[in-house]
């Protein structure tokens, strides 16, 4: 026999002797992603262990034998569920019962005996790791840490899973389950041995409501996300102070959580007047006593409260009256504070003794600036980073698996593999839009071992877990092209509004129509399959399945059916719209009646059309409502509802005026056109030949408004997006005018334009100057062609100045039609925009 020795020491602090004893037979294959796998026996573990030593002797055949899982005399309650779990899942999975057994009922007559357990509940575990050299301890592998070997004992085989915590056991059984595979009459493990333990320490899942997690199954997918705490709390933020708390329901979540090893922490609102501290006290100690295992100092959105430092010290106080310290107590800092770390606030409460040791959650990237930066304000361990997921506005009904790069920062697994070493808790917020096997394990397992990461081995394990081992590739496949097939639609981010409707997805280009219709037959043959197979293989509790994997599918996959096969009014109303529009601002009414009548009918039908075979959208009813209502307009409905949008813009511009910004200042540049340039015998001055301003013109689509404004006796073009409502991509707003060419050098013209804008550049009480970018343009349009546009996401509230040369104008052409059109590029939501563009002067530029 040769024995080979390979392993992955990814923390560089000589682990490996832990393992080095046991002989391995054949040879071994090095994994990119820093684990060991023999070609016949190779196995996907996520998350991937810290190392792995696999053999190429032939898997243990489990087919037929008996096999006893067995626990110690003194197991621990997590170690009876990691037992109970094992079982369960085998059953479930391979439809075979296999035996818990107390390591005083030694499994007699059993083929293969399982050892779960820690070396001071198990004696059997014990005696093996004395006898094989095993360090099994919070030492080495470490905390949460977990072993697994493979013995012959007096020819019976022998499998043991030590954990150094109770915590380690479950994990190591889960490790375990996903080296067994094959069928019931083939079923075999994979043989090797395994040394893991987390990057992260700690991992969690907080819910907005308690009794999420008592939902079926919550907690067990917690335990298989690697998550070892949750939060209890009433509601986005906190329980406040005097809440009364509902103890049944609190009581049963922690005692199931303690069941699977997992600490819970009670989170109270802390941002406070003084006067009610007493009362977040009292809240805290009622938690206390229900028996939560750490204290969450919450500020959150709810702002720093009127005294925090005394505050966080009479928590921490109440902590070590209870042995809560240390990681056991954790802070949401309050908004601009939670986002950077250099904060005042925070460098105030970290001074607080006994707070730089807490577990402090930032939505920043626990880099290492961030980290650098936690040092030197007294932290005296890694930041915790509260990873917001992302808000979808309307959601689709079955969104693919979300990587990490949808949250806040964007991070993708090449930063996400620098964040190793520099984050002491993780935890996702946000995501029960999505089934929740779509959620904890993303981070979770990203947690546990951030440098073997790999976000298409998550949803491998993933679809393996919730459709079954036998539909992994087939769901890489069929969300793979789910997702081609959303990218060819346009999908709602926007609410209702009575200026545009939130329209179901539809194709952004009809012409990509028989290239979206190919994808759903495909996506068809595939779902068939999934159909008939997940509801044998899955993990998952049937109903669990069905009603929140299968069935949104199933309604995905029809509603995009029919999104791509039905005509929408947004396909072609642009158009009508502004036929209409110009020729009431031409005050041709006769002809905008004709326009008006020919469209009724089809407008009409096509809104009964979609309401009829997307009754599930959410906004369904709001959008048949719509078209209906544009349906039944005539002439002096359209004169009314512009009369309604100015009446509304004047609204809306007194608003920005009063909240947002100092209008006046944003146009004290305009009287201070750029005409000067050069100095001295260089010095020319261009000579300005006409100046204009749009006129009331509008054309529109969606939320914005645009008319002419006067601000310091100057009148402007302006352009306000509500501040209350997210816009969509192409959402717009034009006003049009016209420029008299006069006798001039036609080579030598050019637009001198003034711009001023603000935007909500304040997230969470943080300032970030570049916020919106790349998100809504303003344009000038000169005779149809686009001839400068600006990115108005940076904020220019003083103005600017832009001086943009135009093509040869042509010597018998007298008059330049410009229109000034602003649009969302991206969808945005809770920001808001007010542009405004002074007259546009046509100048002839200075010879050289």
């Amino acid at each position: 026999m040769m024995t080979l020795i390979l392993g992955v020491d990814q923390t560089g602090d000589g682990l490996m002797r832990s393992i080095l004893s046991v002989p391995i037979v054949g040879s071994l294959l090095l994994a990119a992603c820093g684990w060991a796998a023999a070609a016949d026996s190779q196995k996907l573990l996520v998350p991937a262990p810290r190392k792995v030593q696999w053999s190429s002797e032939e898997p243990l055949s489990l087919a037929g034998k008996s096999v006893a899982i067995v626990v110690g005399a003194k197991a621990t309650d997590p170690e009876k569920y990691a037992a109970r779990r094992l079982a369960e899942q085998v059953e479930k999975r391979f439809g075979l019962k296999w035996q818990i057994v107390s390591e005083d009922s030694w499994p007699g007559d059993a083929n293969v005996a399982i050892l779960l357990g820690q070396r001071s509940t198990h004696r059997r575990l014990d005696k093996l790791c004395r006898e094989s050299n095993i360090d099994l301890s919070e030492d080495s592998p470490g905390f949460d840490g977990y072993v697994i070997e493979m013995f012959k004992d007096d020819g019976r085989d022998v499998v043991m899973v030590g954990g150094c915590n109770p915590r380690g056991v479950i994990y190591g059984q889960d490790t375990l389950f996903q080296l067994i595979g094959g069928s019931k009459d083939r079923l075999a493990l994979a043989r090797a041995s395994i040394f893991d333990r987390p990057t992260i320490p700690w991992r969690g899942r907080p819910q907005t409501q308690v009794a999420h997690y008592l939902r079926p199954g919550e907690l067990d997918l917690l335990v298989a996300s690697r998550v070892n705490f949750i939060d209890l709390r009433n509601g986005t933020y906190a329980y406040e102070g005097g809440d009364e708390l509902e103890k049944e329901l609190i009581t049963e979540v922690i005692r199931e959580a303690h069941r699977r090893g997992m600490i819970v922490y009670g989170t109270v609102n802390t941002g406070i007047p003084r006067d009610r501290q007493d009362a977040v006290m009292g809240t805290f100690r009622e938690m206390i006593a229900l028996g939560v295992d750490g204290l969450w100092i919450s500020f959150d959105d709810k702002g720093p409260g009127e005294d925090p430092t005394g505050m966080t010290a009479r928590v921490l106080e109440l902590g070590r009256q209870h042995n809560m310290t240390g990681s056991l107590i954790a802070i949401t800092p309050p908004k601009g504070a939670y986002q950077e770390v250099l904060h005042k606030f925070n460098r105030d409460v970290m001074a607080v003794a006994g707070m730089e040791k807490a577990l402090w959650f930032w939505t920043a990237l626990p880099n290492q600036q961030n980290a650098a930066d936690a040092a030197s304000i007294g932290m005296r361990c890694r930041p915790s980073w509260w990873h917001n997921w992302p808000r979808i506005e309307i959601a689709p009904l079955h969104h693919p698996v979300p990587a990490m790069v949808k949250g806040w920062h964007g991070p993708d697994d090449e930063i996400l593999a620098t964040l190793a070493n520099t984050c002491e808790a993780v935890m996702p917020w946000g995501g029960n839009q999505l089934p929740q096997w779509y959620v904890a394990p993303i981070s979770g397992w990203w947690g546990w071992n951030p440098a073997g990461h790999r976000f298409s081995d998550v949803r491998s394990r993933i679809y393996g877990t919730v459709f079954g081992p036998g539909l992994v590739e087939k769901m890489h496949a069929f969300e793979d092209a789910l997702t081609q097939l959303q990218a060819l639609l346009r999908h709602p981010f926007s609410r209702s509004s009575k200026w545009q409707p939130a329209c179901p997805p539809r194709l952004r280009r009809i012409e990509e129509r028989p290239a979206a219709a190919k994808l759903v037959a495909r996506l068809e043959t595939i779902l068939t399959e999934i159909d008939k197979t997940a509801p044998q293989q899955t993990l998952l509790d049937g109903r669990q399945l069905e009603e929140q994997y299968l069935q949104p599918i199933r309604d995905e996959l029809d509603s995009n059916k029919a999104s791509i096969e039905l005509s929408f009014p947004e396909y072609w109303w642009p158009d009508h719209q502004r036929k209409v529009l110009t020729a009431i601002h031409d005050r041709q009414l006769s002809e905008a009646d004709k326009l008006i009548a020919s469209v009724h009918d089809r407008l009409t039908k096509e809104a009964a059309e979609v309401g009829g075979r997307l009754p599930g959208f959410k906004s369904i009813q709001e959008y048949v409502d719509f078209w209906t209502g544009r349906a039944k307009l005539n002439v002096e409905g359209w004169r009314k509802l512009l009369a309604d949008r100015r009446k509304e813009l004047d609204a809306r511009l007194e608003d920005y005026a009063y909240c947002c910004a100092k209008v006046k200042e944003m146009t004290d540049g305009l009287s201070r056109p750029p005409l000067d340039w050069g100095t001295g015998r260089w010095e020319r001055t261009h000579r300005v030949r006409a100046t204009a301003l749009p006129t009331e013109r509008e054309q529109f689509g969606g939320n914005w408004l645009g008319g002419v404004y006067e601000v310091n006796g100057q009148r402007v073009a302006a352009f306000a997006a509500s501040r209350r409502e997210p816009c969509s991509e192409g959402e717009f707003c034009e006003l049009s005018g016209r420029l008299q060419v006069t006798p001039c050098r036609r080579d030598r013209l050019a637009l001198m334009i003034h711009l001023a804008n603000v935007n909500k550049q304040a997230i969470g009480g943080h300032h970030v100057d570049y916020r919106w970018s790349d998100h809504r343009f303003v344009q000038v349009i000169l005779d149809g062609k686009v001839v400068w546009e600006a990115d108005v996401g940076p904020d220019r509230t003083n103005g600017e100045w832009f001086v943009v040369k135009i093509p040869p104008v042509p010597e018998d052409l007298q008059w330049l039609t410009v229109t000034l059109r602003v649009e969302d590029r991206l969808w945005t939501m809770n920001n808001y925009s007010l542009v405004l563009v002074g007259p546009i002067r046509l100048v002839e530029l200075a010879e050289p």
